[in-house]
């Protein structure tokens, strides 16, 4: 059986879920909107696996980690089902899976204006797609060349305070990833990890002791939300911050739509990158 639970406050959102199978468990715990990290323990017999995971559940408790599922008595909007997992079948079964992919991902194309192009390039970019298949609770597609692109399941428990764009594709995959461009859509960074210096953030209007939402990372190059300032459609700016220096850029789309038009170019798609810089 496994429960997860999550801790949130002004500094930090966080996930620790814990999973018994007999004499052993397995304990995923991290950042909220991240893969997290695993670790295994055995025991001598099943009831000294549950007693200790008991144990931890309770110091957790302790801490002040909420159960998902609980807190409101009603279902929350974010608590766990396995209604995705249909949903995933149904593309693997699928006679035009390029299009039953385009479907599903659509919700990437979250820039009004820009949708009918983002459509399309989605299209072109799940035309590459080789073969889909289900595999420990993840949505795994396949292109050229055996690249494996993973999509984990939804994400329960989300940061309220996160933008809405950034939410509603937490809803459906709570990381996108792409382990040979190391291409991630998911989680949380902060100032000192992303080689901003004060200046930097200060030229952006930003302080530099903030925690800043990352949401794309691409090898070395990352996307951040800006904590203040809003595009035309009243979400975050997303910032640009290559690794190989320069001033950090600030770009108009929403996040799903950076997403699809930097997934495009690493598949050799033509990239309208008037658009994609936005105005």
């Amino acid at each position: 059986m496994k429960q997860t639970f999550v801790y949130s406050d002004e500094k930090s959102n966080k996930f620790w879920s814990i999973e018994t199978a007999d004499n052993c468990f397995t304990v995923t715990f991290g950042k909220v909107g991240t893969a997290g990290q695993t670790k295994e323990k055995s025991f001598a017999d099943e009831a000294a696996c549950q007693k200790e995971a008991d144990k931890l559940i309770a110091e957790k408790v302790k801490k002040g980690y909420v159960k998902q599922g609980e807190g409101s008595g009603d279902k929350d909007a974010d608590s766990a089902d396995d209604s995705y997992l249909e949903e995933w079948e149904k593309i693997v079964n699928a006679a035009d899976r390029p299009q039953a992919l385009t479907e599903h991902f659509k919700y990437l194309a979250d820039t009004p204006e820009q949708e009918e192009t983002l459509l399309d390039l989605l299209r072109q970019i799940m035309n590459k797609c080789t073969d889909v298949k289900m595999e420990d609770d993840s949505l795994v597609m396949i292109f050229d060349d055996d690249n494996e692109i993973i999509a984990y399941a939804p994400l329960t428990g989300i940061n309220p305070e996160y933008p809405q764009t950034f939410q509603a594709i937490l809803r459906k995959h709570n990381h996108i990833h792409w382990e040979d461009y190391m291409f991630d859509l998911c989680g949380e960074i902060y100032v000192d990890n992303i080689g901003l210096q004060d200046d930097d953030l200060a030229e952006h209007g930003i302080k530099s002791d903030c925690d800043l939402t990352g949401c794309i990372w691409d090898y070395s190059d990352c996307w951040f939300f800006h904590p203040d300032k809003k595009n035309k459609y009243g979400e975050p700016q997303l910032v640009f911050l290559d690794h190989e220096g320069g001033d950090p850029t600030l770009h108009h789309i929403n996040v799903g739509s950076a997403f699809i038009y930097r997934w495009a170019e690493n598949l050799d798609i033509d990239v309208d990158f008037n658009k994609y810089e936005g105005d």
